[in-house]
Formats: C-alpha cells, sequence, structure tokens
C-alpha cells in the first residue's frame, strides 16, 4: 500500500512540474544595453575586409558557438575560411560559450590556467599579441580576445584599430555605439579617443558573451 501511494505522489509530482508554464521555467532575462551593442557588433559581417565574416561567422549558434564549418566537416575543413578567399586561420575556432568562465592566464605552480586562444594569449593581464593591440590590455580575456581577429590578415583581415572603428562609426548602429561609450567611460568620443574605442569595441562584445545567449546551463 504504501509503495502504490508512493508511486502515485511520484506520478502527480512528474504531471505538476510537466504544467509548469513555460514562462516559470524558461523566461531569460533581458540583454543589457551593452551587451545589445555587443551582439550587434557580434554579428556585423562588415567589421571584415570583404564584408563577408563576422565574430558569429566562426562563433555560430547553430555550431554551439564554434564554426559550423570546421564543425560538420572536420576533415575537410580542419581551421577557420579568412574573410579573403584562399586564406584560413592557422588553428579552428573555438566555441565561444562559457567562456566567460576563463580567468585572466596566471601560473598555478604546476600549470598555466586561464587566457584564451588555444595558447592562452589573450592574457587579459599583460602586454601580449591582443593586449597590445587598442589601447593595451582590458583585464580581460575574453575582451582582449575579440580584438584579434579583426586584425589578424588571414581571418577578418581589416587594416589596423582606424579601419574598425570607422566601420562602426558608418554603421546603422553609430548612435548606441556612441551613446553607450560615452556612458561606459563618462566621457563622449572623440578622434583621439580612437584606440580607447578599440578596446570598447572589444569589452562590448564580451558583454555580449558573458550573456545569457552564449551561457544557457540548459544541458540535462
Amino acid at each position: 500500500m504504501k509503495q502504490k501511494l508512493l508511486l502515485l505522489f511520484l506520478i502527480s509530482a512528474l504531471i505538476f512540474i510537466g504544467q509548469t508554464p513555460l514562462s516559470a521555467k524558461q523566461e531569460k532575462p533581458s540583454l543589457t544595453p551593452l551587451e545589445k551593442l555587443g551582439q550587434r557588433l557580434f554579428n556585423d559581417r562588415n567589421l571584415s575586409l570583404n564584408g563577408n565574416q563576422s565574430c558569429q561567422t566562426c562563433h555560430h549558434p547553430a555550431a554551439k558557438f564554434a564554426d559550423p564549418e570546421n564543425r560538420f566537416k572536420p576533415f575537410l575543413l580542419p581551421v577557420s575560411d579568412g574573410s579573403v578567399p584562399t586564406l584560413f586561420g592557422g588553428r579552428n575556432a573555438p566555441t565561444a560559450a562559457y567562456t566567460k568562465f576563463s580567468p585572466p592566464l596566471f601560473w598555478d605552480g604546476e600549470l598555466f590556467i586561464g587566457g584564451l586562444f588555444w595558447d592562452g594569449r589573450a592574457s587579459g593581464n599583460v602586454q601580449t599579441a591582443t593586449g597590445t593591440l587598442g589601447a593595451g590590455p582590458t583585464g580581460d580575456p575574453l575582451a582582449d580576445q575579440a580584438k584579434g581577429p579583426f586584425l589578424n590578415p588571414v581571418e577578418m583581415a581589416l587594416g589596423d584599430e582606424s579601419d574598425v572603428v570607422e566601420r562602426v562609426l558608418t554603421s546603422s548602429y553609430r548612435k548606441r555605439f556612441l551613446f553607450e561609450f560615452a556612458r561606459y567611460h563618462g566621457y563622449p568620443y572623440a578622434p583621439e579617443h580612437l584606440l580607447t574605442a578599440y578596446n570598447f569595441i572589444s569589452l562590448a562584445i564580451a558583454e555580449f558573451e558573458k550573456s545569457h545567449v552564449l551561457n544557457k546551463f540548459s544541458s540535462r
């Protein structure tokens, strides 16, 4: 008798859970204005030499924010395409999901921990290959990583920081960028803030990559 009652209780509980409103189970917080700006930057194909590649191209939600071509054809396309046909990155693009949890690079006495890119060179805390772009290290490995692909000649292949910033300033979200830049730094954008603006672009992308869009925690 007790076993039957226990079974009925468990069935009732499962039915109740299954009838929980969708909004109560799956409601997600809305993106902040800075995260929305980062999303626009993340998806903007014009931030590449030929206007054919965005951050999302190699970190696509259809491939769990990794490179879909690399994921579906790993033996034919082991590394990611660049904006220029026939040019390829040196390594395949890892997933951008959950990268918010990678700390600044440090040595724990036995291993190097943290940083981004496969070799951790986007360290966030020292003068590295990506940290020296723009106004220098951002203190955030995710933001330092975001600086790299724009100027990499076999990736998005833009000439320098001014090229990236100019494309943002002539985009459809220009006003949003200027507003968020002023709110973040406490002063309006001016030409002498070019390198700071480049850092801000990477910081905005990092904020989007830290959002629930890339950090779903939906695995059962």
